[in-house]
């Protein structure tokens, strides 16, 4: 058997994959650009986890397993801490009981498939970060756009898809970073503000950015309530004739909206040494005691 070539991507690695999950795994991957690892062979599968370097998750499925096959992937994939499903076991195998929260019975279709991918990409995501990342826009939007009234709320959607401008930044610390990316409806945005209406296309571009700026640094300054000093990119516009590359990393995320249609930011986290994120659910939101200058 070949070795796989892998690249500087995220893997969603899945080993004896049934015939009729391979398609399905094929079009996730495509929708949410990753890339997917099918193996087979024992030995390919030790091969893998040891090459990819970022992990989406991993998939066992165990039909026509036996014992010490699966005794085998339990002792590589336990020093290595990676995270694991366990699809369909048959009553015959011995499971330890820590990793009988990893299993999954159901039909391999493709609902049942992305709902499955779905749980466990909301697990991925820090604790408390839904309600934290609501806080923060709601807080600093009316210091950037003063003239319009309007709130941000969590989205279960893709945000704003057709958008004329898309703002990028990340924050940093140690092996962890997130992403977060700003789309903006122009029409939307200048028949709800005055100010705005006349704005040359460069000058609301410096909008996006402060705003962006100004919401990742009320982040980075929650984050020091739990011993984090992160580090912020330089945010960076783009518009609607700009080709954007996201690069090859996946970051499982959240969609924020405001109720006016006019942008919505994406946000999430990963840990490229696959090390639990940061938990805010005990972290209550507080913005800075000093004044900051905006726009």
């Amino acid at each position: 058997m070949p070795k796989f070539i892998f690249s500087n991507s995220s893997y969603l690695v899945s080993f004896n994959t049934p015939q009729e999950v391979k398609e399905i795994n094929k079009k996730l991957a495509k929708e949410k650009k990753f890339k997917v690892a099918e193996v087979y062979d024992i030995d390919e599968f030790l091969d893998t986890i040891d090459r990819v370097k970022y992990f989406i998750d991993i998939y066992l499925f165990l039909d026509g397993i036996d014992q010490d096959t699966l005794n085998i992937l339990f002792n590589a994939l336990g020093p290595l801490k990676l995270d694991f499903i366990l699809f369909n076991p048959s009553t015959d195998l011995d499971i330890p009981e820590k990793h009988h929260e990893k299993i999954v019975f159901g039909d391999f279709n493709e609902d049942f498939m992305k709902a499955s991918f779905s749980v466990r990409d909301r697990s991925r995501m820090p604790g408390g970060l839904n309600k934290f990342s609501v806080s923060c826009a709601n807080y600093i939007f009316p210091f950037i756009f003063k003239d319009i009234q309007t709130v941000w709320t969590l989205d279960s959607g893709p945000g704003i898809e057709e958008c004329d401008y898309m703002t990028i930044c990340e924050n940093s610390f140690e092996s962890t970073t997130g992403r977060f990316v700003l789309r903006v409806n122009e029409e939307n945005l200048r028949s709800n503000s005055e100010t705005l209406q006349g704005e040359t296309e460069g000058k609301l571009e410096d909008y996006f950015r402060e705003f962006m700026n100004q919401y990742i640094g009320i982040v980075n300054y929650n984050f020091t309530k739990i011993d984090i000093k992160a580090k912020i990119s330089i945010p960076q516009s783009y518009d609607r004739n700009s080709r954007v590359n996201f690069g090859k990393i996946y970051f499982p995320e959240i969609v924020l909206r405001e109720e006016k249609n006019i942008f919505s930011l994406t946000l999430g986290y990963i840990d490229h040494e696959g090390k639990k994120l940061f938990d805010l659910t005990e972290v209550p939101f507080t913005p800075p005691s000093s004044d900051v200058e905006f726009l």
